[in-house]
């Protein structure tokens, strides 16, 4: 490969065996160059080349590269498209009216008609699928713009993790959201009952493994609940550290933890957006816009994702043992 580019090249060189290759291989384009022309003489003498086409494409710009074909650089060509009314690009878009009109006529199925009518209607078939086309790009791009926004924000707080960020305020801020999402889940209003008390209790003590769960009083309000048990989540958190021998190895374990969790919930959330782009074509028959609900959609799935990312590290920070410790036993009051 080397030794055929030194010989199309027009490099200076002294070099004995590259000049030969370049004159053998100008030998080789003279006597080739010599039988093109020959036959090129030929195909113009018998009027150039000529283009048959059994069908027309969607867009017009790739029949006119066919059509172009046959006039190249100057020499003589014709380009002629024989269509069926049952062609997909006609077949779509009101050829069976055309059917009709012409059978009307008296005109069979294997006889031909060519006139500008034809033309036209083709072309405006062509213009129509090249709109609706342009509308799906355009569509698209607007998904994209979405994606690329969560795709930012994602990465940029996963570069955060990468690049030895504070992960024990990072951990500290999911606990703290993660036991609220838990409160907020079950207590619509700004004082909790005894019995939305235990829900919330089942749930964050599967959550943070080993935590003592705070006594319920009566009248106790959201607030007070959710500092008790953010207070007992720290404490049961600083736990966890004292039971690892080297603080930076269990701050290297965090941020393992963390990484893991959205990489996993961000794959997922690809899939899920890929779903839903399949599928938001749908609405418009519903007279709305599908890039509008898509972007709406998206944004709920993202902060789902961002939710379930802060759940899983949480509970698998506390539901992890360092081999060799002794798991904490449960509080027989929890």
């Amino acid at each position: 490969d080397e030794r055929i580019e030194d010989a199309v090249s027009h490099a200076d060189t002294q070099d004995e065996e590259i000049l030969k290759a370049r004159a053998k291989y100008q030998e080789l384009y003279d006597k080739f160059n010599a039988v093109c022309q020959e036959e090129h003489a030929k195909v113009v003498e018998a009027g150039g080349l000529h283009i048959i086409g059994t069908e027309r494409h969607e867009s017009r710009r790739i029949d006119n590269q066919l059509k172009g074909r046959s006039g190249r650089q100057g020499d003589p060509g014709e380009s002629v498209f024989f269509l069926s009314l049952d062609d997909e690009v006609l077949r779509l878009y009101g050829s069976e009216k055309m059917k009709n009109v012409l059978s009307a006529t008296g005109m069979k199925n294997d006889d031909s008609l060519e006139n500008n009518t034809v033309n036209k209607f083709v072309k405006k078939a062509q213009t129509v699928i090249e709109d609706n086309n342009f509308g799906v790009r355009k569509n698209v791009l607007k998904f994209d713009k979405v994606n690329n926004e969560q795709r930012e924000l994602i990465y940029a707080e996963r570069d955060a993790i990468l690049e030895k960020a504070d992960t024990r305020s990072t951990m500290i801020s999911m606990i703290q959201d993660s036991v609220n999402m838990i409160i907020d889940k079950y207590c619509d209003n700004k004082k909790v009952s005894e019995a939305e008390y235990e829900d919330i209790k089942k749930e964050i003590e599967v959550l943070v493994f080993g935590i003592k769960s705070p006594d319920y009083t009566p009248g106790m309000t959201k607030k007070d609940l959710s500092e008790l048990y953010i207070e007992a989540a720290k404490n049961k958190y600083c736990d966890r550290e004292r039971e690892w021998p080297d603080i930076n190895m269990f701050r290297e374990f965090e941020r393992q933890i963390i990484l893991r969790c959205i990489d996993v919930k961000w794959m997922q959330h690809i899939n899920d957006l890929e779903i839903l782009r399949q599928n938001i074509s749908l609405v418009g028959y519903g007279q709305k816009d599908p890039a509008v609900v898509y972007k709406l959609k998206a944004f709920d799935m993202f902060s789902k994702m961002s939710d379930e990312i802060k759940n899983d590290a949480v509970y698998t920070l506390f539901s992890s043992r360092l081999k060799g410790a002794v798991a904490p036993k449960r509080d027989s009051a929890a």
